[in-house]
């Protein structure tokens, strides 16, 4: 929509000035945050749509002197062509993804759903530090249960130095320890064979307490008794996606299509 929308200024060489301070707002916002795309697309459909009344009219004025731009005409089949390509790719992608349901293998492999099902079994309320992608499921999952998470996807909202403490404990920065311990963590809970998942399985003030194919958890050695942790899933129940998880070969991980 952005491109089309300069396009179609470009061949007009006229925009309102508060058309175009709206527009450059909004572009700015949505660069800086996914939700505020919402905001760009409601700002700029009333300027694209006068933008392309403009070349409407060019072009009927043009065609009444028999006369067709061939600029005009490329920029037409230019803005069919990203249409053609943006229809392909949300019937390709994002329609499967709406149908796809949260018991499937295709969502387990890629969130910590069989990790979060291990976590609410727990009697008690943990403090979880996670991976910055997995916080909002994780936060959707557990917070009825009392549970906390360290992070989550909104970079605004968490700010700048909890951003930089996160990427130092996923970087495995000397700080990381102290950064774990200091947030009050009762669990990590990240994906496997990641930096800090490798680092940890041998760390000695660490104990690994679940593992599946996606996640893997460890617990301070000197507060496991404590934290009353279910015991690790053996994941053999029939039908379940935990199982078919924990039983696919991890060179077919994430090619299912779920």
């Amino acid at each position: 929509m952005l491109l089309s929308l300069v396009a179609l200024i470009v061949v007009n060489r006229s925009i309102r000035l508060r058309d175009a301070a709206l527009v450059l707002v909004t572009i700015a916002l949505s660069l800086q945050s996914v939700r505020h795309i919402a905001l760009f697309v409601a700002a700029s459909t009333p300027v694209w749509i006068n933008q392309a009344d403009m070349l409407a009219r060019r072009f009927h004025w043009r065609r009444s002197r028999k006369k067709l731009p061939p600029v005009g005409m490329r920029v037409v089949s230019w803005v069919t062509l990203v249409g053609a390509v943006l229809a392909i790719y949300i019937s390709a992608r994002l329609v499967p993804s709406m149908r796809t349901r949260e018991d499937s293998l295709f969502y387990a492999q890629d969130f910590p759903v069989c990790a979060a099902r291990w976590l609410a079994a727990d009697p008690l309320p943990l403090r979880i530090f996670n991976q910055y992608g997995e916080g909002g499921y994780l936060a959707y999952r557990l917070s009825a249960h009392g549970d906390r998470v360290y992070i989550f996807g909104d970079a605004a909202l968490m700010g700048d130095q909890l951003l930089i403490d996160d990427g130092d404990v996923e970087s495995v920065t000397p700080r990381w320890d102290s950064i774990i311990r200091s947030a009050g963590t009762d669990i990590v809970l990240y994906d496997t064979n990641t930096a800090l998942a490798n680092v940890m399985v041998h760390a000695s003030d660490w104990v690994e307490v679940y593992s599946d194919p996606h996640n893997v958890a460890f617990a301070p050695r000197d507060r496991v008794a404590s934290l009353d942790l279910p015991p690790q899933p053996t994941f053999t129940a029939a039908n379940d996606t935990c199982t078919t998880l924990a039983h696919t070969p991890p060179s077919q991980l994430n090619q299912s299509p779920g």
